[in-house]
């Protein structure tokens, strides 16, 4: 009788562990599921073999009104002001940073892919993905267009001028001229009074998720600053030999989708970034650093 007892106790009593152990072993693998997930999702980590540093803390920042949640490119205009492109709409857009907001808008060009934008006067210049450069006259607003030696394969994103007045572009896709496949990550250089020549300017590994965002020239060192969204990078070359310098990691949070890149004559480095997930997109704004 007392066995009967003993054995009806024990047979509740190993299902319960059993069970306890199947549910432990259930959300176990759930939760190293979810972490590989996430761990999938974040850029690659790359060893670049130069410094690699944390981006600094912003010094301000200024969320942007609803015409700006697709901003690509930027550069600085003067006067406290910098021109920006929304990558869906063809206009330039003059941005007041003390004003926070909008003070104007010049159309270029109906709907497209628009990924850059620089300035020198008194011209603005505007780049489509697949190899179109816009000329405007910031006063007469006379408009130019040139049909540059990429395709859309090349997928240009970056737009800047640098100090000897000639246009860089960074293409986040093929790095070969009229599409053409290389194995490495492309900046070409272009000169503004006969923009249907391109030369190769710099060369970046092809290194995980690598593509090339945006560009801009220090002005106060021979560097050359170019974003990578998707590896969340920021990359310093060296705008003489083309070496690379040191790398900045950037942050999901802060920066979703970094497109526009520019400084200030001063050396105050400003980033701006898609609205991603976020309600706006965004401009950063970073003191000069080392």
């Amino acid at each position: 009788m007392n066995r009967r007892v003993e054995k009806a106790n024990f047979l509740p009593q190993s299902r319960f562990i059993n069970n306890m152990w199947k549910i432990y072993f259930k959300y176990f693998f759930l939760a190293l599921g979810g972490f590989c997930m996430l761990q999938a999702c974040q850029p690659a980590s790359v060893d670049r073999g130069v410094p690699t540093f944390p981006m600094p803390m912003e010094a301000d920042l200024w969320e942007l009104p609803d015409a700006l949640d697709e901003i690509s490119g930027l550069a600085w205009y003067g006067d406290d002001q910098l021109v920006t492109i929304n990558d869906e709409v063809g206009s330039f857009f003059i941005y007041h940073l003390d004003q926070r907001k909008l003070l104007e808008e010049m159309k270029f060009e109906k709907r497209g892919d628009f990924e850059g934008a620089a300035y020198v006067a008194p011209y603005f210049y505007g780049v489509k993905s697949n190899g179109t450069l816009f000329k405007m006259h910031a006063n007469s607003r006379k408009l130019e267009k040139f049909i540059l030696p990429f395709t859309k394969r090349n997928n240009i994103e970056g737009l800047t001028i640098n100090h000897n007045g000639q246009l860089l572009l960074a293409l986040k896709g093929n790095a070969g001229l009229q599409g053409e496949w290389e194995d490495f990550q492309a900046v070409y250089q272009i000169d503004p009074s006969a923009p249907k020549q391109a030369l190769l300017a710099y060369q970046l590994p092809v290194d995980g998720d690598t593509g090339l965002s945006g560009i801009a020239c220090h002005p106060k060192r021979p560097e050359v600053w170019i974003l990578s969204h998707r590896s969340k990078e920021l990359f310093v070359v060296h705008e003489i030999n083309g070496q690379l310098i040191k790398v900045y990691k950037l942050d999901k949070g802060r920066f979703p989708q970094a497109e526009g890149i520019c400084f200030s004559p001063e050396g105050r480095l400003f980033i701006a970034s898609e609205k991603g997930k976020k309600k706006h997109g965004v401009i950063l704004a970073f003191d000069d650093f080392e």
